[in-house]
């Protein structure tokens, strides 16, 4: 048991040992990226990997949380860039990635579902004493997962070598909506 974190900074895994290199992925993966090289592209392998980390992260019981909007197309990727800056406010170049990844907001709870969570079966039971209070432990569930997603992407993207950057500015959210056709909010936005 340790009583304070000094105490763990001060443990490192061998050299030459797989913990070794996650140890470096992990400090690798603390900075945000703001300059990428756009001269690249990535190769769909680790495109996949990447998308697998963001979509099949755990989940409270597995429900999904948001949908995942995934571009490699520059073009699309400039249009998203203007969603998140405004004059008034510093740019934010780390979703000028390669690869970006939009997450959007999502309801997918169904009365007629096996699900057990009772607060999915009090969120689509307006009339349920329950019913705001599932709402709000919903929303609670959702940012969690979101967390838990980005925080895949971003160990996984430094273990192969790439460096992620966040923006939750989402300055412009219509038209981000209108871009990519989302029905729901956006929530996140992340460039590879």
């Amino acid at each position: 048991v340790f009583d304070n974190t000094a105490e763990v900074l001060n443990l490192r895994p061998k050299s030459k040992s797989k913990n070794m290199e996650l140890f470096k992925a992990i400090h690798r993966s603390q900075h945000v990226q703001r300059n990428y090289d756009l001269t690249r592209d990535m190769p769909e392998d680790d495109i996949a990997t990447i998308v697998t980390a963001a979509t099949q992260c755990p989940s409270k019981q597995n429900v999904a949380f948001y949908k995942l909007h995934v571009t490699t197309d520059r073009n699309i990727i400039g249009q998203i860039y203007t969603c998140c800056k405004a004059a008034s406010n510093p740019d934010n170049p780390q979703v000028l990635g390669n690869l970006v990844f939009v997450f959007e907001e999502y309801e997918n709870y169904d009365k007629n579902s096996p699900n057990t969570n009772a607060e999915i079966r009090a969120a689509v039971n307006p009339s349920s004493d329950y019913h705001e209070k599932a709402l709000t432990i919903l929303e609670s569930d959702r940012f969690t997962a979101l967390g838990i997603a980005a925080g895949y992407v971003n160990l996984v993207s430094s273990q192969l070598g790439y460096s992620t950057g966040c923006c939750s500015c989402i300055l412009d959210a219509p038209k981000l909506k209108s871009i990519l056709e989302l029905k729901k909010e956006p929530l996140l936005v992340m460039g590879i």
